[in-house]
């Protein structure tokens, strides 16, 4: 009988993001294959991290045809043979670093282009019709308004908003032609997280029982890692064309209000808040209501709800 699944190849499918939507398209029932090296550049405790891509693997990746190689090197190959309706790109050194000469310039001189090389091969495949490339926030550099729509002008302040800000120029000028969606999220959180997010670094602190410090002037608009997914998932099976989505949850919250809804789950948890730190570029609000009337989507987790939920995986994982 004749496969009639609709086909995805994720880039970057190893990946937290990648993994989890992964996952979600094979429950779909999608036909899925990733690419993914399995390159890890997080300063991450090695222990943590073996139990993140232990997650990912085991859990995430196992009903998904998982190519373990660099895509530039098997990339236009599996698009030939695979032949995917959809391609979604989520490969990135993902790190806010921009004091780490190594990680900046692999941002500069590797990510760009690779998405540059990704575009040209599906540019000129005939058999991918859909296109989805993940930027980010910090495409916009500093946001000094309370919230943000998609037209907002982007004006990267680091390497990795600047290799997320060309990435969006290069999908625009060679896929012309193709049905491509660029979407912009910000602070993902949840368990297989391997990037040194704040909020990882908080559950990671609060299940070993170490105190830690947060940001008190850091603001951010936390969207849970299956909220994150399910928009994406939204993307691909809606019939819109040439748009640009925010998937975030909408609303900015202290960086602080993370960590005081992890203490109500670990009473010892022991943290200071600091002032006047400026460690990241400013960030605030991102408007969805674009992505909630033309998708249909809209967040299904509070913050509350989401920590619940990471825990979960976090605590059965004996995570820390």
């Amino acid at each position: 009988m004749r496969n009639t699944k609709r086909k995805v190849l994720i880039i970057g499918g190893g990946g937290f993001i990648g993994s989890w939507l992964a996952k979600e398209l094979a429950n779909k029932e999608y036909d899925v294959s990733i690419i993914d090296p399995f390159v890890c550049h997080s300063k991450l405790d090695g222990k943590i991290k073996k139990s993140a891509f232990k997650f990912r693997r085991e859990e995430l990746l196992k009903n998904v045809s998982v190519i373990e190689d660099r895509y530039e090197d098997i990339g236009k190959k599996i698009l030939d043979e695979f032949q995917p309706e959809i391609v979604v790109h989520l490969a990135a050194t993902a790190f806010e670093e921009k004091k780490d000469i190594y990680i900046s310039k692999k941002q500069i001189l590797y990510d760009i282009p690779l998405t540059f090389q990704i575009a040209l091969d599906v540019a000129q495949n005939k058999k991918v019709k859909k296109f989805i490339y993940m930027s980010s926030i910090f495409a916009y550099g500093n946001i000094t308004k309370k919230s943000i729509s998609e037209d907002t002008p982007l004006n990267p302040i680091t390497p990795y908003g600047i290799s997320k800000a060309t990435g969006e120029f290069i999908v625009k000028s060679l896929l012309d032609e193709k049905d491509w969606t660029i979407i912009r999220t910000t602070s993902v959180y949840g368990f297989g997280d391997a990037n040194l997010r704040a909020t990882q670094i908080f559950v990671n602190e609060a299940v070993k029982g170490e105190p830690l410090w947060v940001n008190k002037d850091s603001w951010l608009d936390f969207i849970y890692i299956k909220d994150l997914v399910g928009g994406i998932v939204k993307v691909i099976g809606a019939n819109t064309r040439h748009e640009v989505f925010h998937l975030s949850g909408g609303h900015a919250a202290p960086l602080a209000r993370f960590v005081e809804k992890l203490k109500k789950h670990f009473p010892d948890l022991n943290y200071e808040v600091r002032e006047g730190v400026n460690d990241r570029p400013r960030r605030g609000t991102m408007e969805n209501t674009k992505a909630r009337i033309l998708l249909g989507w809209e967040p299904q987790f509070s913050l509350e709800e989401g920590i619940i939920d990471y825990l979960k995986y976090a605590k059965k994982a004996n995570h820390g």
